[in-house]
């Protein structure tokens, strides 16, 4: 039973072959997914954080969109691009709506199709 056959040797190094490139294909996809979770859970906190840096007012020195470049705080490469609506003064009552935009690399292209997915998160806040 412990002996193999002559026609047998050298099958496990042919099956590892075989089943390694899917595995890594596997855990690099994991890997990638826990990436775009995180960037998409901090581009969703940098909204939210600019919508309420702009429903304050003036409490925030460099405004809602410096308020949500200041949360991501360089952990995503690359840097993101912030939009505020309506621009300018805003009256209280009325809402403002912050939305935050990142171009996310993932590590598998081959399997994705693309360099970049876009991402983007807003959030919307009564100004007081």
């Amino acid at each position: 039973m412990g002996q193999k056959r002559r026609g047998e040797r050298g099958q496990a190094l042919v099956e590892a072959a075989l089943i390694i490139p899917l595995l890594m294909l596997i855990a690099m996809g994991a890997v990638d997914f826990g990436r775009l979770y995180y960037s998409y859970t901090t581009i969703a906190n940098a909204a939210r954080e600019g919508a309420m840096c702009a429903s304050l007012g003036g409490i925030c020195p460099a405004g809602a969109a410096g308020a949500a470049t200041a949360e991501v705080n360089g952990t995503l490469p690359g840097g993101v691009t912030t939009t505020v609506s309506p621009s300018g003064t805003l009256s209280a009552g009325s809402t403002v709506t912050v939305t935050v935009h990142y171009n996310f690399q993932p590590i598998t292209t081959v399997v994705v199709g693309t360099a970049t997915l876009p991402l983007s998160a807003s959030a919307s806040m009564v100004v007081q």
